[in-house]
Order: structure tokens, then C-alpha cells, then sequence
């Protein structure tokens, strides 16, 4: 199977499939501690955008070479996650500021960066559904009393 690197993907120019982001959050990061738990080597270089390949549908990926040192491979990950969110034209303001903590350190073992992925689910809807059953359980309180 043909692979083609991140690298040419972003530097085609044109809007780059979401397919291509989705593997880089869950499956790559994923992918990176399964290596590590593993203590299987993938070189000792920095994880770049030419060490992740593609294959022309963007459903599989291969990764070349990656950092041993964990805190390297988390802001490493967390340059290339901001300039494909880029390129791809996704907005979410969760995933960049993920990606800014793991470029600035703050995020330094891949657990934490799964966890903070893990939690992309806005919480207002949690607020919402605590509001209806609230509002239900009054209203059963309500028919109970009333009869």
C-alpha cells in the first residue's frame, strides 16, 4: 500500500480531509502509548510531520520515528495537531488549548493527553439533563401531593 507523509498532505494547499485530524487525536495518541508500554523503538528522533504517513484514504496511518522521551513526543504532537486543525478549518477551541498546553509542558505523559481528549464533550448538556429530571421529580412531587 502507498503511504503519503503528512508533510505533502499540509503542503498541498488545499483543505485538508478531517479524517486526517481524527486519526492524529484518538488513534495516534493511542498508537503512541501502546510503542512506549511496549518499549518498542521507533528511532530516536522528534515526531514530525514527515515521520507520520497516510495512506491515501487517510484510514490508516504508519509512524517512522518518534522521540523516547515522552514530554517531547506530547509537544511535538501538540505542534502538529494545531497546524492540521488549521489546515483542516476545525475551530474548537478545546482542541487548541490541548494542543497549546502540550507545546508549552503542561500536559506530560500521553495518559494526560487522552484524559484531556477524553473530555471534549461540552458539559452543558450535563447541566441541561440535571435541569429535566430536576424539573421531572417536581412535577412527579407535584401529581404525588396534589391527589
Amino acid at each position: 500500500m502507498n503511504y503519503i507523509s503528512l508533510n505533502t498532505i499540509l503542503s498541498r494547499g488545499e483543505k485538508v480531509s478531517p479524517r486526517v485530524l481524527y486519526n492524529l487525536m484518538h488513534p495516534l495518541v493511542e498508537y503512541l502509548i501502546e510503542v512506549r508500554d511496549n518499549d518498542d523503538q521507533l528511532g530516536n528522533g522528534r515526531l514530525t510531520q514527515d515521520d507520520i504517513l497516510f495512506s491515501h484514504d487517510y484510514n490508516d496511518f504508519i509512524v517512522l520515528n518518534s522521540s523516547s522521551n515522552e514530554e517531547e513526543i506530547i509537544k511535538d504532537w501538540g505542534s502538529i495537531i494545531l497546524k492540521v486543525s488549521d489546515s483542516v478549518g476545525y475551530n474548537d477551541k478545546r482542541l487548541k488549548a490541548i494542543g497549546n498546553e502540550c507545546v508549552d509542558g503542561k500536559i506530560t505523559s500521553l495518559e494526560d493527553l487522552h484524559l484531556q481528549l477524553e473530555r471534549r464533550i461540552n458539559r452543558l448538556i450535563y447541566k441541561w439533563l440535571i435541569v429535566i429530571i430536576l424539573l421531572g421529580l417536581a412535577v412527579m412531587a407535584i401529581m404525588h401531593f396534589s391527589i
